[in-house]
């Protein structure tokens, strides 16, 4: 097996995966499918390259239509082609208005159209290793590769344009990143399209540039590496966004602790459903803050600077210690809410606020850990015990 049929091999199996990964998106949300559309129609190009590469299924011959493969392969590029269009229209909003989509379609059905009707116009006598090589100078083939390249190098020069554009004035995002990738992709698709035309061209005139297997093999290299890289550049964003609905179910997982504790003191902190909210870490985050709410009159300073010693004299680092003594001033806010005993407003315990969102999260998963630990919740039960015996010196109206 060369380098090239490895290249190849390795692009099919990361086009198809992908593509087998984002159906079930795609079916439910209108805004996933021009990707994956052009992921499975990239698939189906890799897979029939690799059925025909290893002998698997001979189309050509069951069907007993000669260079029917070619035609395949050539339609499923150009329905890959417009799908990447969509797609970067989807993302940049460019060109994404009805209009524009309408005359997609209808560029891309009239060049199928073409390339259907000259192709069964192009007498075809045997199988051939490279179609537009071996038929250079009939008329029919002629206008086939010239429809075909034709449209190649406006999508994808299109492609690069969007793509070179939209990224300078992008902020720094993954999404950024994926536009580079893209167009990196469609420079050496480009790149694809000048080989072939000077080759077939040379050949016209009787001019033979380069040995014909080494064109076959610079074709699929430069085809293959095309189809990678604009894979990889479209793929870039969804894994970000896979990665980040990762680390928010793990938030999620790791703040349900204090949430508990939380809804268990104010059970009406609970919000309705997660569409309402924007997801389910946020909704929990909302509610955890309400609940923190609903604890300020019932929080002292006096806990939370005991605990905070006694940590530090423990040995934890600023952050641990900082996580142990909220831990334990909620413990002992929400013994203090259930027995109705408020604090004064001189004695209560002000939380840090934090503007960062995400920094916020992490914060108060350190806390609902804490929560967990066996060392606060004995502190905790030992202040709470301390404030039992002691008479309430402030109870406040409810407001």
């Amino acid at each position: 097996m060369s380098a090239t049929d490895v290249l190849q091999v390795v692009a099919t199996v990361a086009i198809v995966a992908v593509a087998a990964v984002r159906i079930p998106s795609a079916v439910r949300r209108a805004d996933d499918r021009p990707l994956c559309l052009a992921l499975v129609a990239l698939g189906l190009v890799m897979v029939q390259w690799f059925v025909d590469r290893f002998g698997i299924v001979d189309v050509d011959r069951v069907t007993d239509v000669h260079s029917l493969t070619t035609l395949l392969r050539h339609l499923f590029g150009l329905a890959a082609t417009q799908a990447t269009l969509a797609y970067l229209a989807l993302v940049t909003n460019v060109g994404r208005t009805v209009k524009a989509r309408r005359l997609r379609y209808l560029l891309s059905a009239v060049v199928a159209v073409g390339m259907t009707t000259t192709f069964a116009l192009v007498p075809r006598l045997s199988e051939v290793d490279d179609f537009f090589t071996a038929y250079a100078g009939e008329a029919a083939a002629t206008a086939y590769w010239v429809i075909f390249m034709s449209y190649l190098a406006i999508a994808l020069g299109w492609a690069l344009v969007i793509s070179v554009s939209y990224r300078r004035e992008a902020d720094k995002s993954p999404l950024r990143t994926g536009l580079g990738w893209v167009a990196a992709g469609a420079t050496v698709g480009v790149g694809y399209i000048v080989h072939k035309n000077v080759y077939v061209i040379g050949r016209q005139f009787g001019i033979d540039l380069m040995a014909p297997n080494t064109s076959t093999a610079v074709t699929a290299a430069l085809f293959g590496i095309s189809l990678v890289l604009i894979t990889v550049g479209t793929t870039i964003p969804l894994a970000a966004a896979w990665l980040d609905a990762a680390r928010d179910h793990n938030n999620d997982r790791r703040l349900k602790p204090l949430w508990a504790t939380l809804v268990e003191v104010q059970p009406t902190i609970v919000l309705g459903s997660d569409a309402e909210t924007g997801n389910r870490l946020y909704r929990r985050y909302i509610e955890i803050q309400d609940g923190l709410l609903e604890l300020r009159d019932f929080s002292d300073v006096a806990s939370f600077a005991s605990a905070s010693a006694y940590a530090k004299a423990q040995g934890m680092t600023t952050e641990a210690a900082e996580a142990f003594a909220e831990a334990v001033r909620i413990r002992v806010a929400a013994a203090r809410h259930r027995a109705g005993a408020r604090v004064g407003p001189d004695e209560r315990c002000v939380p840090t606020l934090v503007d960062d969102y995400q920094a916020e999260v992490a914060r108060l998963a350190r806390i609902a850990q804490a929560l967990r630990n066996s060392q606060a919740t004995s502190y905790a039960d030992s202040l709470i015990v301390g404030y039992a015996a002691r008479p309430r010196t402030t109870k406040e109206p409810t407001p």
